[in-house]
Parts: C-alpha cells; sequence; structure tokens
C-alpha cells in the first residue's frame, strides 16, 4: 500500500491567496480529515494559530506585520508574537512603561481579556493593584512594577474633589 502525500504547496498557495483559514479549509485544502496531518504541514510552513476566536484560524509568519505592540489582525482574527491570549497578556502588562488597566488592554488587543487577566494574577505572572478605584495590572517583578506604578502616577495630574479647605 503506499503512503499518501499532501501537498504542501497548496495550503502555501491556499495562504498566499487567503491570508488566513480554519482547519475545516485547510483540511479540504490537504484533503484530509486528519487535524494531525494538517499540523504537521503547518509546521514545516511555520505557522501561527490566533489568540482571538479560541485560536481558530491560522496563517504563515511570513505573512504577518506585527505592530509595535507585536500584534496583527486580518479582518477579526488577531494575532501576536507571544501566541496564545494568556501569554500575549501577560507580554504586553510586563512590557508596558505604566501596566495597564482592564479597558486599556481591552482596546490593545481587541477582544475580552477579563478572565485571563483574572488567570494572570492568581498564577502570580501579573501583578493587580486598585488605583483611583480602578484595577491597574503590572508586571509580576517587583522592581518593575516600582517604575510602572511610578511612571502612571507622573501621568497628567487627577481632579479631585476633596482636600485641604483653602477658605
Amino acid at each position: 500500500m503506499r503512503t499518501l502525500t499532501y501537498s504542501i504547496e497548496s495550503l502555501r498557495e491556499f495562504f498566499m491567496i487567503n491570508v488566513i483559514g480554519t482547519m475545516k479549509q485547510l483540511k479540504a485544502v490537504l484533503g484530509t480529515a486528519v487535524d494531525m496531518t494538517v499540523y504537521r504541514k503547518l509546521r514545516q510552513l511555520s505557522y501561527l494559530t490566533s489568540y482571538s476566536h479560541h485560536g481558530k484560524y491560522y496563517t504563515l509568519n511570513e505573512l504577518t506585520r506585527f505592530d509595535s505592540l507585536g500584534l496583527w489582525k486580518h479582518g477579526d482574527a488577531r494575532f501576536s508574537k507571544y501566541g496564545t491570549l494568556i501569554n500575549t497578556t501577560q507580554a504586553l502588562v510586563s512590557l508596558a512603561e505604566e501596566g495597564y488597566t482592564l479597558s486599556q488592554l481591552r482596546q490593545a488587543v481587541g477582544c475580552e481579556v477579563k478572565e485571563t487577566l483574572l488567570t494572570l494574577v492568581r498564577q502570580q505572572r501579573i501583578h493587580r493593584e486598585v488605583i483611583d478605584g480602578q484595577y491597574v495590572y503590572f508586571a509580576a517583578s517587583p522592581s518593575k512594577q516600582r517604575k510602572q506604578h511610578l511612571a502612571r502616577m507622573k501621568g497628567p495630574p487627577r481632579l479631585s474633589t476633596e482636600g485641604p479647605d483653602l477658605l
């Protein structure tokens, strides 16, 4: 019995035309019903999995153009040079000059990160503090935390309705 050969070139051509694809699409291109066959071929091409959509989308490294945060999107699919959403979130928080609030991070990554942040805090991979009534997420390293905290506090002055009576 002859072993089936699946064309890596057909997979490359699919990505050159479509840029991203789902497992279902990639199996159709290769003519297989087996996920592992697709993964073997993708590995030969150096691929990325989306951090959005529960990793539903795939693309080739060579097709990505990461922004300054190491993020790239194509349509609704989002990809990161850090891989998964949890690794991307940890990296962005750890590298941020002033840390991140939930809304700042959500805007940066383009998807929901509340549960991811909570997981990272519980695993002590990042640190969380309440500042001006909202959580701010900082790096796990105490020295980096201090730098981020100081940078955040040096921001524009915050108006307060409380304070000494000037009369």
